[in-house]
Parts: C-alpha cells; structure tokens; sequence
C-alpha cells in the first residue's frame, strides 16, 4: 500500500512540474511522438532549455536566469507553435545595448526575429520584436548577437486566426501536378510534373506533425544516374534526401532522410536529370518509443 502511495505521489509531483513550465503532453495521434512540448503562448522560463554556451545564475530576487555574451546561445526543443507567432517578448536585464536573435533549426539557422535591448540599469524589463511566422514543432535558439544580457523568459504571440496557412498534410499523397511551378503532362490516365537540373516544383506550408524517416517518391526517367533531390525551405545547401530514379516505367522509389525534421515547412524538389515526377508522401518518422 506504501509503494502504491508513493508511486501516486510522484506522479502527480511530475504532472505539476511540467503544468507549471508550460508543457504539455499531446497523444491525440498515436502515430505521433509522445513526448511533452512546450507552449510558447505562456512565459518559458529561458533556463527551461536543452543546451546553453552561457551561464545561469539565480538572482537576490530569486529568479533563475541565463547569462549571454556576444555569440552565446540557449537552444528549446520541441517548441510547438500551433497557432503560429508574429512577435517575440523577452524579459531581460542588460547593463548597455544588447540584441538577442531568435533563429529556427540552429544557432546559425534562419532568423526568426530580432529584439533589440536597452540599457535596463539593474532592473528586468520587457522587449518584443516582430518575427517571420513558424508553424508547429519546432527547434529554436536565442543568440546574443550584440553586448550582455541576462534572460529570464521568453513568450510568443500567436497569429490572428485569419492569417493561418492552409497546412498540407505530407502523410497522405501529394500529387506533382498540383505542387506550386508544376504544370502536367499526361500519359495515360496519369498526370505528371517534368523536373530537371534547372527546375524544381514547390509544395507549401508542409506539416510534419509526425516527423519524416523518408519520402517516396513515384516517378519515371530515360536518364542512367537519374536522381532526384528534397530540400526543405530553400532550394540549395544540402538536400535532406536523395532519391535513385531506375525505372522507365512509373515506380516508388524511397530516400532515407538523416535530419530530425518537424513543424511546418515548404518542400522543394529537383533532380539532376529529366525525371516525369508523379506524386510524393513523407514517411512518418517521430513514432512513439
């Protein structure tokens, strides 16, 4: 009966440590990785974090904070902005100016927003900057990019539901002649998109609530060595997966993909020779464990 208590009692201690951060645990989708994510809506606690070049101290008040220099960051995963952001609040100390850059993906990732500092002569105080939108689970990382300052929580502020994407969901198949810079061709009762080395078709605002392991990709070419290139949010760097074309016939063909991708992104893919590119679907790849 003790150890029943006991188990009852921790459980419930751990069930109001994460209410209390803004955690929350989504299982609506049993596909779907189970872990807890964090609420941007409500104030993140900035040491609430999974990896910081500065230091954090605890202040005569109390309140614990993360120290940042010129090139330091904090890095927050699993981050799931579901309705979207159009502003960045940080409550902040810092001695002289300082700028603090909210970046997607990694701390040399693309910049969200940028919230300039002022002088706050020994007091907290709050500063907000408008940022591009981002959609669903996300990575992000605060750089100091400019002076010292001190972070002790951040807070985002959702879109007007107005301004909601529509979200294409990647799990189903997404044919290529309905993709952005496509057009079609037909042969036979099917309809394909031809790429090539100088163009590439779009899909936007992808969501990838479940994560991606791969893509398959349906598609045919006359060209030995034919390839076929995913980028995720811009065409160039290094593509996320690249998928053999073999066939002359129209055939699935899969790429393995080695980055962990999740939220809402836009899709581009191209190839190095004339593919006919009928259709693709992400393979999901956050799945419980």
């Amino acid at each position: 009966m003790k150890g029943r208590v006991g188990l009852a009692l921790c459980f419930l201690l751990f069930s109001v440590t994460f209410m209390a951060k803004g955690i929350s645990v989504n299982a609506a989708d049993p596909r779907r990785y189970q872990g807890p994510t964090l609420d941007p809506y409500c104030e993140i606690e900035a040491e609430t974090n999974f990896f910081n070049t500065g230091y954090e101290v605890r202040e005569s008040d109390g309140r614990r904070v993360v120290c940042l220099e010129n090139g330091d960051y904090f890095r927050v995963k699993d981050v799931d902005f579901d309705r979207g952001m159009n502003e960045i609040t940080i409550t902040v100390k810092a001695d002289e100016p300082a700028a603090v850059e909210m970046r997607r993906g990694s701390e040399n990732g693309s910049v969200l927003g940028t919230v300039m500092v002022n002088g706050t002569k020994g007091n907290y105080a709050k500063f907000s900057a408008d940022t591009s939108n981002i959609w669903g689970r996300n990575v992000v990382y605060f750089v100091c990019t400019y002076g010292t300052c001190s972070i002790d929580c951040w807070k985002a502020d959702a879109v007007q539901e107005a301004d909601k994407p529509s979200l294409i969901d990647p799990y189903r198949i997404i044919e290529a002649e309905n993709m952005e810079n496509a057009g079609y061709y037909t042969e036979g009762d099917t309809a394909y998109a031809a790429i090539g080395e100088s163009r590439c078709i779009i899909s936007r605002n992808v969501n990838f609530s479940m994560g991606v392991s791969g893509f398959e990709i349906v598609s045919q070419t006359r060209w030995p060595g034919a390839e076929m290139y995913i980028y995720i949010d811009e065409p160039k760097g290094t593509p996320v997966a690249r998928v053999l074309i073999r066939s002359q016939r129209f055939y699935s063909c899969t790429g393995i993909v080695s980055s962990d991708i999740t939220g809402v992104h836009d899709v581009y893919i191209t190839s190095n020779h004339p593919v006919e590119f009928d259709s693709w679907k992400a393979i999901p790849g956050n799945l419980p464990y």
